[in-house]
Parts: structure tokens; sequence; C-alpha cells
């Protein structure tokens, strides 16, 4: 059982003075292997300690950062819907006059012009097209199967990856052109940093 406050040789001057002097970016080509090349050291778990504690402030940091930007947010973001609603209502009530004007300039030339130019801008008229939508994709596909109207059925086929993994695994398909087996390598490692007050314990 660890107790944080034991193992962490540093208070919190030191601490602010070790972010300080981290690196804002990985160096190019970095990885773990490479920062136990550079400390050289075997295992030890006051550097744990160390290192999860400086990790630990850095995630904080980002907690607060989001938690100001979401304030900051909401309230700008509020501030923007209002704005925006407030002309877009009138937008809408002025778009309701342009395409009254366009639809009077078409019957007055027998449906011939289409496009009412002004010096700000256009109005278009179309004509929508028809559309097709399905509302029972499995009712619709039987009944064209049944009835020989295969082609209009959309077939999609692909690669069952985890069939053909486990054909690997299996030695029953040693190659197949156009994959790529992908083999797993050591162990992914995940850091989880205790963000929550109750959440650092001497375990």
């Amino acid at each position: 059982m660890i107790d944080p406050q034991e193992t962490w040789p540093y208070d919190d001057e030191e601490l602010d003075s070790l972010l300080a002097s981290m690196p804002e970016e990985v160096p190019e080509g970095a990885d773990e292997s490479s920062f136990r090349a550079e400390t050289g050291a075997p295992f030890a778990q006051v550097e744990a300690e160390r290192l999860m504690r400086r990790y630990r402030a850095l995630a904080l940091e980002i907690v607060e950062i989001e938690k100001q930007y979401e304030r900051d947010f909401a309230s700008l973001a509020a501030w923007r819907e209002r704005r925006i609603a407030s002309r877009q209502k009138s937008m809408q009530w002025l778009e309701f006059g342009l395409a009254s004007e366009a639809r009077a300039l078409a019957d007055s030339t027998g449906g011939k012009r289409k496009k009412l130019d002004t010096a700000w801008g256009y109005v278009q008229l179309r004509k929508p097209s028809a559309k097709v939508e399905v509302t029972d994709e499995a009712a619709a596909t039987a009944w064209l199967e049944e009835n020989g109207l295969s082609a209009y059925v959309a077939v999609k086929k692909s690669v069952d990856k985890a069939a053909l993994k486990k054909s690997f695994a299996a030695d029953e398909v040693e190659e197949v052109p156009g994959v790529i087996l992908l083999e797993p390598g050591q162990d992914t490692a995940t850091v989880h940093p205790y963000l929550e007050q109750g959440d650092v314990t001497n375990g």
C-alpha cells in the first residue's frame, strides 16, 4: 500500500517547477522505450508516483480548462442563438415575400421566367423531382425478389473480418489477396489519473 504523500518528494512549488520544465510537445519518434532508455533506471514505485502526479496535475488542468470553456461557451452560445433566431425570423418573412414575387413573375410570363434577379441577389423557382422513400426495407426487398425484380435490390458485399481472423488463427487460411494480418504487439499501456479528490487512496 502506497501513500502518495509519503512517496512524493516534492511540494507544490517544486511541482510547478517540474511542469514548467517539461517540453510542450513529445519529441518526434519518441515512445515509452525511448523514455526508459533516457532514465536507464530499473522499476521504482517512487518514480511511478512522481510521473503519475505530474500526469495527474496536467489532466486536472485540462479538466478546469474544459469547465471554463463550457461556462463561457454556454453563455456565448445563448447570446448567439438569440441574435441569430431574431434575424432568421425576419429573413423567413422576407423569403415569403420574395417567393411570392418570383411566383408572380413566373405566372405573368406563362412560366417562362423562373428566376427573379435583383441587384442584391436572386430567387430561383425549381420544380421538385419525384423521390422514392422506403418505409419498410424488409417488405420491399422480399416483394421485389419474389416478383423477379432483384435488380432493384442493392447487395453490399464485404469481407467478414471476424471470421477471417479466426481462420488465420487456426491456420485454415495463410494468405488472402488484399488482406493484411496485423500481428498483435506488446501490451498497450493506458494511464488513468485520479481526477476526483476522493479517488486518491492508499492503493
